[in-house]
């Protein structure tokens, strides 16, 4: 499984196209100067106007059972931050996705 890089982009979906969660990816236990506290900040960018988008940001503890972190509602490029959600895993997942022209999401994840 592919570790976060910390301080590190990392795309975690590359313009998918339709609903579907991504792979999971391990989060870093080793955060200099955090101790355990967790900080995401990830990126969702849109292609083709989409008129209808939710991309989550999901985590899980045990890579089995996965969570709503985060969730990006905008049909517009965003930059979002979830604090303070100490988990093992995360993913991306695109619950909706229409509208447009061959609308796609790419979703980019940095730890800290």
């Amino acid at each position: 499984m592919t570790e976060l890089g910390i301080l590190a982009p990392t795309t975690i979906l590359n313009a998918v196209t339709g609903p579907g969660a991504g792979l999971a990816f391990a989060v870093p236990q080793y955060r200099p100067g955090r101790g355990g506290e967790a900080v995401f900040v990830w990126e969702v960018r849109l292609t083709g106007s989409p008129t209808s988008v939710q991309v989550d940001l999901e985590g899980s503890i045990d890579g089995s059972n996965w969570y709503q972190l985060g969730s990006h509602t905008a049909t517009t490029d965003a930059l979002n931050w979830t604090l303070d959600k100490p988990v093992l895993f995360v993913r991306g997942n695109v619950v909706t996705l229409s509208g447009g022209t061959s609308p796609t999401a790419t979703v980019v994840v940095s730890t800290q």
